[in-house]
């Protein structure tokens, strides 16, 4: 369970009347309470409880779930995200569609090489003894995302 701080409770109500656009007085009958509790949430003076919160949920629903925060993401969250990314890049069609999207999602990506083999390296490596390799093209790049 996640516990919220008072200050994010005050923001809950603060969401309520300067976005959601409710009257302290429909805050206060549905939470159970005076207008003037409502107004000492809405300045930050006072919290609601979380008993206060639970009516205000049950009774405004799809407005209180806007304005509660967002619950924090832990380390699990984050690697299984990253798990599935590199599973979806081991195919060249997804792999096109997360860079698409991640591009979306964050403008200051860009595309840069993340490697560069030439010629002269494959043959420097085959005089070394290692087998020589042939490609069409004399420069072969990877593309790898950065972040500016």
């Amino acid at each position: 369970m996640v516990q919220i701080t008072p200050e994010e409770r005050a923001g809950v109500i603060r969401c309520l009347v300067e976005e959601m656009e409710y009257g302290t007085s429909d805050i206060a009958m549905a939470a159970g309470v005076s207008p003037a509790a409502v107004s000492q949430w809405h300045s930050g003076r006072n919290a609601p409880t979380a008993d206060k919160l639970e009516r205000l949920y049950q009774s405004l629903g799809e407005a209180m779930e806007r304005c509660l925060p967002e619950p924090p993401i832990c380390q699990l969250d984050i690697a299984q995200a990253i798990n599935i990314i590199a599973k979806a890049l081991r195919s060249k069609t997804r792999r096109e569609h997360v860079i698409k999207e991640l591009s979306e999602l964050l403008p200051s990506l860009r595309l840069e090489p993340a490697y560069t083999v030439t010629m002269e390296y494959i043959v420097l490596h085959s005089l070394r003894g290692s087998s020589p390799h042939t490609w069409s093209s004399t420069t072969i790049s990877a593309a790898c995302c950065t972040s500016s």
